[in-house]
């Protein structure tokens, strides 16, 4: 059975993040460099309406979400070489990076990042079980303990959640990984944990949606 690449994905994800921390405290110990927030800025959720993922997965499908202090337009992008479709979000992210088998986005604002990579599927892939447990097991050996909250499954997408420390608090993660048609899509959306109950289901209903528009090939 060889290594599933997803894990080694949630691995390259972790390192992006740290390297994104240690950045932010280069920046703030540089004189002259202007004073920022290292922490994600947060709508006021006692005028945001309260949603529900499948409530999101609906407004992510007419192309609009509204929070208080956030508008989030979508429309679909075809990503990685126009293997996947994408429910994309316009104007959001400060970097947007395309490799030839990989996609990294990040805001700033937010503290939202994205990657997803795609590659050939070979040999038996590990079961659920044991995909999350050498995901765990690789971000342990980088001296990153996640606590795990969630596992689930929608069609041939299988997905968990988990917060990790960091200089800047607690972030919330999803890892993924999909195996169709002899690819295996795998990656990870991260906000701030204590953005979970906004962001965090957000993040989760871009993923639901994008399985829905590429399943079965279609």
């Amino acid at each position: 059975m060889e290594m599933d690449r997803s894990i080694a994905l949630l691995a390259r994800a972790a390192r992006e993040e740290r390297e994104r921390e240690e950045q932010r405290g280069i920046e703030a110990k540089t004189p002259g460099t202007p004073e920022t927030s290292s922490t994600s800025k947060t709508p006021d959720t006692k005028e945001s309406p309260a949603y529900t993922r499948e409530e999101l997965m609906e407004e992510i499908r007419k192309g609009q979400v509204m929070f208080d202090g956030l508008s989030i337009s979508f429309t679909e992008r075809e990503i990685l070489y126009g293997a996947w479709r994408f429910p994309w979000m316009e104007d959001f992210f400060d970097t947007e990076r395309e490799e030839k088998d990989c996609v990294f986005w990040f805001c700033k604002e937010w503290a939202v990042s994205m990657i997803l990579a795609l590659g050939d599927c070979t040999g038996e892939q590990p079961s659920m079980e044991e995909w999350i447990q050498g995901a765990v097991d690789v971000l342990k050996d980088g001296n990153l303990y996640p606590r795990l909250l969630n596992r689930q499954k929608q069609g041939e997408l299988e997905y968990f959640d988990y917060s990790l420390p960091t200089a800047s608090g607690r972030t919330y993660s999803i890892g993924f990984r999909w195996e169709r048609e002899g690819k295996l899509l795998g990656g990870t959306f991260t906000c701030m944990d204590q953005d979970r109950e906004w962001m965090g289901v957000l993040l989760e209903a871009v993923l639901l949606v994008m399985e829905e528009r590429n399943r079965g090939g279609e």
